[in-house]
């Protein structure tokens, strides 16, 4: 089997995901996932040169594994069922760490508008890199985070199915569904998606509602 050509160390993130994913994938046999496991690596070096930052090369280990592991579905699922499966296995990947997290900060985090701002925009410098950008806005009961550029549709739409966008859209629900779940003076939105074909992807939270 060929090697990744990574320019930057894996860290336990890259290493966990790469182990673990494609196990992820109940309809997978053994033989399946070795040749999901090959094709991700042919993907992955074949797209090294879209590495600016060690977050970028994150990024591009999971949608390039995300992507082979959608073609290998697709020989035997239509393309709803494949996205379906690929879909439950990304949010099976620090799943219930991601609602657990938001659910205790959210019942210890006195103000709860500080530490929504906070995490956003810590999230989206130490998290995102140069392969996303996104920007901030503040009105007095709301805060947004608008992403103008997203990592995730760029790889899917240069290898011609944007649509594969939307299972890191569903990701983000794990979060997102918390803070709604919560009754807590907070309430989210997300009324546009680049996935969708909207100008951008708009991360509301509205305060007191």
């Amino acid at each position: 089997m060929k090697k990744l050509e990574t320019k930057y160390a894996l860290d336990w993130q890259d290493k966990s995901f790469i182990k673990s994913f494609a196990k992820n994938i109940k309809s997978f046999s053994a033989k399946e996932r070795q040749s999901a496991e090959e094709r991700f690596i042919e993907i992955f070096n074949s797209q090294k040169n879209y590495i600016s930052d060690k977050q970028s090369q994150s990024h591009l280990l999971m949608c390039s594994f995300a992507l082979a592991v959608f073609e290998n579905l697709n020989l035997k699922k239509n393309q709803e069922g494949s996205i379906q499966e690929l879909t439950t296995a990304l949010k099976q990947f620090g799943g219930k760490y991601i609602q657990w997290s938001m659910k205790i900060m959210l019942w210890i985090k006195q103000d709860k508008k500080k530490f929504i701002e906070n995490a956003a925009i810590e999230k989206s410098r130490a998290t995102y890199g140069e392969s996303f950008e996104i920007m901030e806005l503040r009105a007095e009961n709301t805060f947004s985070s608008i992403v103008k550029k997203c990592g995730y549709y760029e790889f899917f739409k240069r290898n011609g199915i944007p649509e594969l966008t939307k299972i890191f859209c569903e990701w983000d629900s794990l979060w997102a569904d918390e803070i709604n779940k919560q009754n807590c003076g907070v309430r989210f939105e997300r009324p546009t998606t680049l996935a969708n074909n909207d100008e951008d992807c708009r991360f509301e939270f509205h305060y007191g509602t």
